[in-house]
């Protein structure tokens, strides 16, 4: 399963994407994209540490968000450097955070407490 956060720099709520596994049409990512900002405005961080192979499946998402005109990169994370405020300035400006499929048990220890 795929979730991704989107429209964290606006007011009120946002929304939550919530995608299956497997591949995603082309309109779904467009759609995402379009609901963190738009080509152009959408910054988004994709976190694929759920994957078994995080770098090649977060680089292979921003290639297709970047299609659609996003500005988006790939943040792969240790426990302690998800702790640290450099990793947290990495997100401001962020739009939209993707979380790739894969077991969410090897995110869960990192991000959680």
């Amino acid at each position: 399963m795929v979730l991704a956060l989107v429209g964290a720099q606006q007011q009120g709520p946002g929304h939550l994407f919530v995608v299956g596994g497997g591949s995603q049409s082309d309109s779904l990512v467009a759609r995402f994209v379009e609901l963190a900002g738009g080509r152009g405005r959408a910054r988004i961080a994709v976190v694929p540490m759920a994957s078994s192979e995080p770098a090649a499946t977060g680089e292979e998402k921003v290639v297709q968000l970047r299609e659609f005109g996003a500005d988006a990169f790939v943040l792969l994370l240790t426990r302690a450097q998800a702790e640290s405020a450099s990793s947290a300035r990495r997100l401001e400006g962020v739009t939209g955070i993707w979380f790739s499929g894969g077991d969410q048990a090897r995110l869960a220890p990192l991000l959680t407490g």
